[in-house]
């Protein structure tokens, strides 16, 4: 789910949601290390490499100020400034891709007021055109992108809240799209996920659609068209859904954020289906996450090869994570503060050390509706800091020394020790540390 008219809203006056204060996680700490002023009332972030230049950068959908945010990431989890570019009327969500085969990243955005897509095409160099926009209908809220009719040009569908509908908008191949054509899932359609549910090689759709507490699966026919949706059952207003493989078995298995029944939120939690491969799922297992949970994402965290899920609640006012054990169950969930205005959270290496971190935007406190990005690194905030004390000390620079030399595969090799991301401990990475020494609290 991506968008503005949720009870979240109403919640956030009353309690309070999202990420800021660094927290540790069983295996692996994560760190609140920087937050970057963007538009007002950001509801979405895409992290990509947009200027070509393998650092993570990232863009950030504004839905007051109607534009998107552009973040050039400049190495080691820091960014630059925002520059902002126009985009509709209720910018809710932003999507990275290559849609005109330049090979230079380019943005689409979803406008929830303005009924509309809006398309900037990327220069490669971090820059982009002005909008164009691709007409759909009733409240765009969620956007897939991926090749739909099989021609090998990237194709959109969208999420329609108001109308309950899918769009499908294929590409043309230079950066435009034929009309939408509309399918319909279940009630209140928050959120939409694409992949090959019954392995025929056909991307497929599910949705989550908040009213019915259900996820509806549309199957691709291969020529961009689909079947009558068919509904699962899953908890209790699920307004994000993300399709992965869970359990490792070769079949794409679905996890939809429910955010549950006001005002105790007692029945809120994230539904895991099982899929079969063949287009169907077996009935939820519910995990306990936070207090109304709104947003999931799939990765793994903590680099066992099981995947994880990250979940943004909205009434509670954090971010839970639970760690995978890879037979599509998952442990105790492990919980971040938050504040009441955050919203949509992505995973990306944001600072070049080949580990998953998180960014996710936050409304802010100002009334007029300022927002930020904010990041949450898998390492200390502390550039050389490798024990997580705030300090680059003699006890870095033994634990550096100690695994000098190991390269990735190798037990001495620590991730957190390789500050350059290159897959060794070696000269570089000790003149970083060295280059820090002293620094911290």
């Amino acid at each position: 789910m991506r968008f503005h008219v949720s009870s979240c809203h109403i919640g956030a006056v009353l309690t309070v949601m999202f990420v800021s204060v660094s927290a540790v996680l069983a295996s692996e700490p994560l760190y609140s290390c920087a937050e970057y002023p963007v538009g007002e009332w950001p509801e979405s972030v895409a992290i990509g490499d947009l200027n070509g230049d393998l650092v993570a950068d990232m863009a950030i959908a504004n839905s007051f100020s109607n534009n998107v945010s552009v973040l050039l990431g400049t190495g080691m989890g820091a960014f630059a400034a925002a520059v902002n570019y126009p985009a509709g009327d209720g910018a809710s969500y932003v999507a990275i891709a290559d849609f005109n085969g330049d090979e230079a990243p380019d943005l689409v955005i979803a406008n929830f007021f303005g009924d509309s897509l809006s398309i900037l095409l990327g220069a490669g160099d971090g820059t982009f055109t002005a909008a164009a926009d691709c007409e759909v209908i009733s409240y765009p809220i969620d956007v897939a992108i991926d090749y739909l009719d099989g021609d090998q040009t990237l194709d959109i569908a969208v999420a329609n809240a108001g109308s309950s509908t899918v769009s499908v908008l294929l590409g043309v191949g230079d950066g435009t799209f034929g009309a939408a054509v509309d399918y319909a899932a279940g009630f209140g359609v928050y959120s939409l996920a694409v992949g090959d549910l019954n392995h025929d090689e056909i991307v497929d759709f599910v949705t989550a659609d908040q009213s019915d507490n259900t996820v509806s699966v549309l199957i691709g026919k291969g020529d961009g068209t689909y079947l009558e949706a068919a509904a699962f059952d899953v908890g209790v207003a699920p307004y994000d859904v993300e399709l992965a493989d869970l359990d490792g078995n070769g079949a794409l298995d679905a996890v939809a954020a429910c955010y549950g029944t006001y005002p105790d939120y007692l029945d809120s939690g994230v539904s895991v289906l099982s899929g079969g491969g063949d287009g169907t799922f077996a009935a939820p297992a519910s995990y306990p996450a936070g207090i109304g949970p709104e947003y999931v994402a799939v990765g793994d965290m903590d680099m066992d090869e099981a995947l994880d899920l990250v979940v943004v609640n909205c009434v509670g006012g954090e971010i839970s994570v639970l760690s995978g054990i890879g037979d599509g169950t998952f442990g105790a969930a492990e919980n971040y503060p938050a504040s009441p205005f955050s919203r949509s959270v992505s995973i990306g290496d944001l600072d070049g050390d080949r580990q998953p971190d998180l960014a996710y935007v936050d409304f802010g406190y100002d009334p007029e509706g300022a927002g930020f990005v904010s990041l949450l690194i898998n390492r200390s905030c502390t550039p050389g800091d490798l024990d997580g004390d705030d300090d680059v000390d003699l006890g870095d620079l033994a634990a550096l020394l100690g695994r000098y030399g190991a390269c990735d595969g190798d037990p001495k090799y620590d991730h957190d020790a390789d500050f350059d991301g290159g897959g060794c401990i070696d000269l570089s990475d000790l003149a970083f540390l060295l280059g820090n020494y002293g620094e911290g609290t």
